[in-house]
């Protein structure tokens, strides 16, 4: 039998050499865009260059609720201020119905009117009392009294004040009460003309 030979082929295998791959830290892109800055992975930031992010919202919170408040006092003091006035306005519209009521009710009473005086020294305390109370409270102008006195005088009080009506001055109502209290306002005269009277049994 022919020998055989066993020929063992080598092979001999070839381990590719391995380069190790050294990444670096730092991506450029200054292939593509010269200007840019490098990229750096991992933290962006470093904690110099981490920016500073400001607590707005707090603030903005603070300042809203300050508004608020500062309107809801103005809104207070305006609702108090409408209140007053409007009380103020119901009081003076209260006020005004009581006197409209209280001049209604003496509408309906009957009209007052001092006496006449003709001239009784009797009748005198009487008589200035009623048209002081009734007409000299009621009217300020002086002529204007005048003429009302010379209206509620008769007889020799009449004639007394005549000539103080072609007067026409401011004293010329006062020279007319002092003529009539001169001559019929004299309290000895009054007190005589009671005695007098008592005495004739005329009282």
């Amino acid at each position: 039998m022919p020998a055989v030979v066993n020929s063992v082929n080598t092979i001999s295998m070839v381990t590719p050499s391995t380069t190790p791959i050294t990444t670096s830290a730092v991506f450029t892109t200054s292939a593509m865009n010269p200007s840019a800055q490098p990229f750096v992975p991992g933290n962006l930031f470093t904690e110099v260059e981490q920016p500073e992010i400001p607590i707005v919202a707090e603030q903005s919170h603070d300042k809203q609720k300050s508004e608020y408040l500062s309107r809801t006092d103005s809104s207070s003091i305006v609702n108090d201020s409408t209140c007053q006035e409007f009380l103020n306005i119901q009081k003076k519209q209260t006020e005004l119905s009581e006197m409209i009521v209280t001049q209604q009710a003496r509408s309906q009473l009957p009209s007052h009117k001092p006496p006449t005086f003709s001239g009784d020294v009797m009748a005198y305390p009487a008589f200035i009392t009623a048209f002081e109370t009734l007409i000299e409270s009621k009217v300020e102008n002086s002529i204007e009294r005048l003429y009302y006195l010379d209206q509620y005088t008769s007889g020799k009080a009449k004639e007394l004040i005549k000539g103080c009506l072609q007067m026409k001055s401011e004293d010329s109502y006062r020279e007319a009460r002092r003529l009539l209290k001169k001559h019929f306002g004299d309290p000895y005269k009054i007190a005589s003309a009671y005695i007098s009277k008592y005495l004739t049994g005329l009282l």
